[in-house]
């Protein structure tokens, strides 16, 4: 009987410790399967979220070749054109992700009309299954809010060298001629260059106002010929030149004297102007358009003078599509605005020297000015490189800080983001 006992009491403790066991082999699994969930959805979150940061990618790629397409007209190349001004691309990126033989790829579509993209990012190959996201971006065009380059009395795109013995002051034409009781010394110098020696300088050069270079720029100068402060922060656009109009409307003018009489508002479209001991009149009263599809030169006996009627002004525009040497007289009455002369893309190089006074407005973001002699520059003088060299005196007008460049006006200066969305 005890012994029948003990057998069925070690029989129940058997079948105890195997169901403890079995339970304990349930709780193992479940958590090593819990583990393997938990784990699972950790991938697939990183995945996703790889998946999302390339879509962005994606849209970046886009909005840098919007933006390119207007600095330099080549934001597309290396993209698929389609059809009603849409562009796509597809690009991988190999080692951003958990393991480097893992790519990731966006593929974008960017449409040029309603200013919409549309980039998907997938990571191929992940763990369990492909990983992806789209973002839908709709972007905005406005105008860069940047300082007017008017701003300044002497600003280049790349590089500003100042040597010889010039001397830099300014003034204000709204308040009439320059003299006593209009003078300041409010000739701020800058630079946009990305290098070492945007500014440089030397000699017996001296400027009467603050300096300026971009972030990464820097100034290489025997001796700090400004008298205000230097500042490294200086944000400012060049853009474009755009002339209203370009038909021809007369021949060139070559070493001719000519009279150009003009009523109101006047366009002229001419080759090219060369003037040799000639005198070059504009008369009448009214602002006149004047595009030189060639190059314009003025050699150093030779000028080009307003004759006003009664009462009346002439504004000149001059937009100058081919290379400028200017070395005789500018008669234009003595106040900059009224001779603002435009270099477009072309326009590459611009000679001037100062053995006459000379009042003007010259902007040509991508020419090379040469400014040297012994005489006087009123005005504001904008160029890629500016190079001054001479005995001369300019005299910046502040009157001009606001004035407008003439751009193309559907052509904006900056795109941003207005709307963004992930789709799905």
């Amino acid at each position: 009987m005890n012994r029948q006992c003990r057998s069925v009491a070690g029989g129940s403790v058997l079948m105890v410790a195997m169901m403890v066991m079995f339970v304990a082999s349930m709780a193992a699994a479940s958590a090593a399967n819990f583990c393997l969930g938990m784990l699972k959805l950790s991938w697939h979150s990183a995945a996703r979220i790889q998946a999302l940061h390339t879509a962005e990618a994606g849209v970046e790629a886009a909005m840098y070749a919007f933006n390119r397409q207007l600095a330099s007209g080549d934001g597309w190349v290396g993209w698929t054109v389609g059809t009603n001004g849409t562009f796509t691309v597809t690009k991988s990126l190999y080692g951003v992700s958990a393991s480097a033989s893992l790519a990731s790829t966006f593929n974008v579509q960017a449409d040029t009309n309603t200013l919409t993209i549309t980039s998907r990012g997938t990571l191929a190959n992940s763990r369990y299954a492909n990983a992806d996201r789209t973002v839908e971006v709709v972007l905005k065009a406005e105008a860069k809010s940047t300082p007017s380059p008017f701003e300044w009395g002497l600003l280049s795109k790349d590089k500003l060298n100042i040597v010889g013995n010039p001397l830099c002051l300014s003034y204000d034409s709204s308040r009439g001629a320059y003299g006593a009781g209009n003078s300041s010394t409010n000739c701020d110098v800058g630079s946009m260059g990305q290098r070492d020696d945007a500014i440089t300088g030397g000699g017996a050069a001296q400027s009467y106002g603050d300096a300026a270079v971009a972030p990464g720029g820097d100034v290489d100068v025997n001796h700090i010929f400004w008298t205000g402060k230097l500042t490294r922060n200086l944000d400012v656009d060049f853009p474009d030149v755009a002339p209203p109009r370009t038909n021809m409307t007369r021949a060139a003018i070559n070493n001719a004297t000519t009279t150009i009489n003009i009523a109101g508002s006047t366009y002229i479209g001419v080759p090219s102007i060369g003037l040799v001991n000639k005198t070059l009149t504009i008369a009448g009263n009214g602002d006149v358009v004047i595009y030189v599809q060639g190059t314009l030169s003025v050699g150093t006996a030779a000028t080009i003078r307003y004759a006003p009627s009664a009462g009346g002004i002439i504004s000149v525009k001059m937009f100058l599509n081919g290379n400028v040497d200017i070395k005789g007289d500018l008669n234009t009455d003595g106040i900059p605005a009224n001779l603002q002369m435009f270099g477009t893309t072309t326009c590459q190089t611009l000679d001037c020297q100062a053995n006459n006074s000379k009042s003007m407005v010259i902007y040509a973001p991508q020419a090379q000015i040469d400014l040297s002699g012994n005489a006087t520059i009123q005005g504001a003088i904008i160029g890629n490189v500016i190079r001054v060299n001479g005995n001369f005196d300019f005299r910046y007008d502040e009157a001009l800080a606001n004035l407008e460049i003439p751009t193309n006006q559907q052509k904006p200066l900056k795109y941003f983001v207005k709307n963004w969305m992930e789709r799905y």
